[in-house]
């Protein structure tokens, strides 16, 4: 009886530490998502307020046509 309960001491051991291993790669895997999360974020965001100009090609010439709005549904 006291083999059983070393051995089951032992699994138990085993077992903690593969649940803390598990643990701390979700939490890095979290920290990692988050950060990329945030940097796209800030990418979209970036992409929003910087103004662009739509230009096109006439009789070989660029010719501004229209700056394109803020609150364009169309744009990112």
């Amino acid at each position: 009886m006291a083999r059983d309960v070393e051995n089951l001491k032992r699994q138990l051991e085993v077992e903690t530490m593969k649940r803390i291993d598990a643990e701390n790669k979700l939490k890095s895997k979290t920290e990692e998502f988050n950060f990329k999360s945030q940097q796209s974020e800030e990418l979209i965001e970036e992409m929003r307020t910087h103004r662009t100009v739509e230009i096109q090609e006439v009789g070989g010439q660029l010719q501004q046509v229209k700056p394109i709005r803020d609150n364009d549904p169309f744009r990112f």
